[in-house]
């Protein structure tokens, strides 16, 4: 299978180019979180849409971080209107795609071949179709193969087992990148941690979730990975900061502070069993929200002047929203990722630049 498409278990096409699977979120399951669909931690990705009265503005230049050294460009933007500056990621990832795009050039000259993701899915969740869009497009835009594997919901777990390990094997696949929920009756620690840890490119397994905790180099969790990246761009210190973590998943709030905590932050990690949860919020100087609930940080909920970073991604009558009441805590922090257009843009892009680069 080459190229960029979608094929069935046995190899054949499968739904058309749209068809597009789910992207989980593994943690809450096993942390006793709710979970809302669908992988509300992954930053899925949407159109960038911005209704008035939003008015973007360059506010100022600053630090690259795809891998190029400093240079002179327009990097995030502010809303003359708010008190906040809210994030558009949109120039980092167009730089970010410039940047891999000249990376897989190179892959592809010293392979005699375009790098190649492998995206796997059992089962079917509508809501996440556009995260799985976006990698599809990205990998076709920035030159590498991206198949999607399409299984039943009633596919065996050793079954899957056996789809992951033959990917193990192939010499052509260079990253793999399990789409979660997996259905209830599939392990996924299991399955997870078949995969090889040089091509679990979204971290997910064991292997690698443990070099990142003890700081060894590893692949990191996509949505803490552009969270960094972020901070980065926008020329955040972190170190000595007091930062709170809400949302405890395997692939949301763990990762995220573990990536803070090796910047040097104080972490305060909170769940759905943390008591007098705003209070907490309240001392942030560094807010991440992953939840995976709609409005579930409130502008009381936050110190004035907090860097808040919403990891979160929901439907609400049709529209695309995150894990914090956006109107109200604009008014109350001093950054702000938005829901669409802040995180989400950059995650799909670290798994092509993981793939591309290995390890970090």
């Amino acid at each position: 299978m080459g190229g960029c498409g979608i094929y069935c278990l046995d190899g054949r096409p499968c739904w058309g180019g749209d068809r597009v699977p789910a992207r989980g979120e593994p943690g809450e399951q096993d942390a006793g979180d709710h979970q809302g669909p669908p992988h509300v931690h992954s930053t899925a990705l949407a159109p960038t849409e911005y209704p008035p009265p939003f008015r973007w503005v360059d506010a100022y230049e600053g630090r690259s971080i795809g891998g190029g050294g400093d240079q002179s460009r327009p990097t995030f933007r502010l809303e003359e209107n708010m008190s906040a500056t809210i994030y558009d990621s949109k120039p980092l990832a167009t730089r970010m795609a410039e940047e891999l795009r000249a990376e897989a050039a190179q892959f592809r000259q010293q392979h005699h071949r375009p790098a190649r993701v492998a995206q796997l899915v059992a089962g079917h969740d509508a809501a996440a179709e556009v995260y799985s869009r976006q990698l599809v497009r990205s990998c076709r835009a920035i030159g590498l193969g991206c198949a999607t594997l399409a299984y039943p919901f009633e596919i065996e777990e050793e079954e899957l087992r056996a789809e992951v390990a033959a990917l193990n094997d192939d010499a052509n696949t260079d990253g793999v990148v399990l789409l979660l929920p997996l259905p209830a009756h599939i392990r996924q620690r299991i399955v997870t941690d078949d995969l090889r840890p040089e091509k679990d490119v979204d971290g997910l397994g064991s292997r690698n979730a443990g070099n990142l905790l003890l700081g060894f180099p590893s692949f990191i969790p996509s949505t803490a990975d552009a969270m960094l990246a972020v901070l980065r761009d926008a020329d955040l210190s972190v170190a000595g900061s007091n930062a709170v973590v809400v949302g405890r998943s395997n692939i949301g709030g763990k990762p995220v502070a573990l990536v803070l905590l090796r910047q040097d932050a104080t972490i305060t990690i909170c769940h759905s069993y943390t008591q007098d949860l705003a209070s907490i919020t309240r001392s942030a100087d560094i807010l991440v929200v992953s939840t995976g609930r709609p409005g579930s940080i409130t502008a009381d909920m936050v110190k004035p002047g907090a860097i808040v970073l919403d990891a979160g991604i929901n439907t609400v009558n049709g529209k695309v929203v995150g894990d914090i009441d956006f109107a109200g805590v604009k008014e109350v922090a001093s950054f702000l990722t938005p829901v669409p257009g802040g995180l989400g843009p950059l995650t799909h892009l670290m798994l092509i630049r993981h793939t591309l680069l290995g390890p970090q």
